[in-house]
């Protein structure tokens, strides 16, 4: 009888992994969908400055900047020429494997701030513009966004 239960623990173990379904999105790709040709990089390979949800939207943002912005944003220093701020936002989703989780859904809106002698120059990426936007608020904002402390 006990061969006869281990063999059938076995058989199982085996029809249950040649199963054809087809698991979920386990690396969540669609999160990092962005139209690279249109902004000129890829903001994600950035550094990560800091990292923010708003509840009332249902979105999630993570403030990204190449070497020169992420090194003023750790000593709290002035950006200055050549430094590039990213925000990107996504819109939120349900998490498949975490019950009440969200995590981020697709792309919504990509932020941009290049300083350059002139000044700061804004831009922005998304499919719908946000109804009210002000650029002078929104580059204040994003330079006045305080670096996340790691550990």
């Amino acid at each position: 009888m006990k061969k006869f239960n281990k063999l059938a623990f076995v058989i199982s173990l085996l029809v249950a992994g040649c199963t054809n379904e087809h698991r979920h999105d386990v690396y969540n790709e669609s999160a990092s969908l962005i139209n690279v040709s249109e902004i000129g990089f890829n903001p994600l390979e950035g550094n990560m400055i800091a990292t923010f949800i708003s509840a009332h939207d249902t979105t999630m943002s993570t403030l990204y900047g190449n070497n020169a912005a992420a090194h003023h944003a750790a000593h709290q220093a002035p950006y200055t020429d050549g430094d590039i701020l990213s925000l990107v936002t996504w819109k939120q989703r349900e998490d498949p494997y975490w019950f009440g989780g969200n995590i981020p859904g697709y792309v919504a809106l990509i932020e941009i701030v290049r300083f350059e002698s002139d000044g700061p120059v804004y831009s922005i990426h998304a499919d719908e513009l946000p109804e009210s936007h002000d650029t002078e608020k929104r580059i204040k904002f994003m330079t006045g966004i305080q670096r996340s402390e790691f550990p």
